[in-house]
């Protein structure tokens, strides 16, 4: 393998890596109990200050 090869392989390696942690931490749902307080404060948040 040639340097390049390696150096391609590697960055495919992380960019696989870096997809799979963004999956799993990635967009939550409604569903989600932990994401769904922050999503009902952005809500809150916005009418607020927009309505004001």
């Amino acid at each position: 393998m040639t340097k390049l090869q390696t150096l391609l392989l590697r960055k495919n390696e992380t960019a696989a890596n870096w997809q799979q942690g963004a999956r799993e931490t990635g967009p939550r749902g409604y569903r989600d109990p932990q994401a769904r307080p922050v999503i009902l404060a952005n809500r809150i948040y916005k009418r607020r200050f927009h309505n004001a």
